[in-house]
């Protein structure tokens, strides 16, 4: 968990060279793991706005969790009867974002028929508790902060920027 697909040298040139921009606040398209967006507040901590953007339901989740905002998932009912023992993992905003990180991993799994699919269900139940519990203490205990967070197109995202300076710097990481 949030490890994103950049190399840990290429993280370590961002954090240098990231000293170096103007004065601003920092708007990063295409979050992914919000990888980008961790080295940001690692080298400014709070002293710069930084604001993300991605449009997968995972990333969004964790965008929305790291802005503050609201995580409105709820478990539909017509899942009720299988997943219903989710509920103890939806009660505040850092099980629930645990649960939905969580569920990437075996909610391929629901509603399909059969043996190994019915173990998976089974060996995910068993686990949880102890799962849950280290990927929610581990969201608990981060310190990035993103001062928004956009769901939507990147190009959507840049244009609504404030005097395109967001364009200005995403095009100079191009």
């Amino acid at each position: 968990m949030f490890h994103g697909s950049i190399p840990a040298p290429l993280r370590s040139i961002i954090y240098e060279h990231a000293g170096t921009w103007p004065g601003e606040d920092i708007y990063v398209g295409c979050s992914g793991n919000l990888t980008i967006e961790r080295v940001l507040h690692a080298r400014f901590g709070s002293e710069r706005r930084i604001h993300g953007n991605d449009i997968t339901a995972y990333s969004c989740a964790l965008g929305w969790y790291l802005a503050g905002d609201p995580l409105d998932y709820t478990l539909r009912e017509e899942y009720e009867e299988t997943l219903g023992w989710l509920h103890p993992y939806l009660e505040d905003r850092s099980d629930l974002l645990a649960t939905l990180m969580l569920g990437t991993r075996f909610l391929q799994y629901v509603g399909k028929d059969g043996v190994y699919y019915r173990r998976m269900m089974q060996a995910t139940q068993e686990q949880r508790p102890g799962m849950h519990e280290k990927t929610a203490t581990k969201l608990r205990g981060l310190e990035t902060r993103l001062g928004s967070f956009y769901a939507g197109d990147v190009r959507d995202f840049l244009d609504e920027a404030p005097t395109g300076r967001a364009s200005r710097t995403f095009s100079a990481l191009l």
